[in-house]
């Protein structure tokens, strides 16, 4: 009976501090929020850097997001796009979108590479984002990144919802 209720114990304990460490992610991702929409840029870096360390998404997207483009924080491409992976690796659909025009553009000092925007155009498809639908379509239809494919490019441009351009394809 002793050792049941210890495993209990433990597994409460273990569940708590789990809850308490994501809570904390969120708490500080939200203040870093409130902080930037008060423009108190160096605090809001700050507080997105803690929750992203943390793992969460979120954070890891808008700090990546915020270092790529150099707006309100020094510009530091390597770690921007570091963090911005690990949200898409995660399936933020802001990181995935962000990544592909920033490879399918070469902007913001970011090489372009048509086959690492086709990448993320397939995440974003999977997750059933209609703009990465289309975007996936425009790669096929113009070989961006990959092979020319008419018939995959119409495929991807009906499934993304626009049957006024499917409907001129056909």
């Amino acid at each position: 009976m002793n050792n049941k209720f210890n495993i209990i114990i433990t597994l409460c304990i273990i569940l708590f501090c789990s809850t308490n460490a994501h809570a904390d992610k969120v708490t500080s991702y939200n203040a870093g929020v409130t902080e930037f929409k008060q423009k108190n840029y160096d605090e809001a870096v700050r507080l997105f850097q803690t929750s992203a360390n943390q793992g969460y998404a979120p954070a890891q997207y808008r700090l990546g997001k915020t270092l790529v483009l150099g707006r309100r924080a020094p510009k530091n491409n390597q770690l921007g796009l570091e963090l911005l992976h690990k949200a898409a690796d995660q399936d933020n659909i802001g990181a995935i979108g962000l990544l592909s025009a920033l490879y399918s553009t070469g902007k913001f000092d970011v090489e372009l590479d048509h086959h690492k925007a086709l990448k993320m155009y397939k995440h974003g498809a999977s997750l059933g984002h209609k703009g990465s639908y289309h975007r996936l379509a425009g790669a096929y239809l113009n070989g961006r990144g990959v092979e020319k494919d008419f018939d995959q490019g119409l495929y991807w441009l009906c499934k993304s919802g626009d049957k006024e351009s499917c409907k001129h394809v056909k």
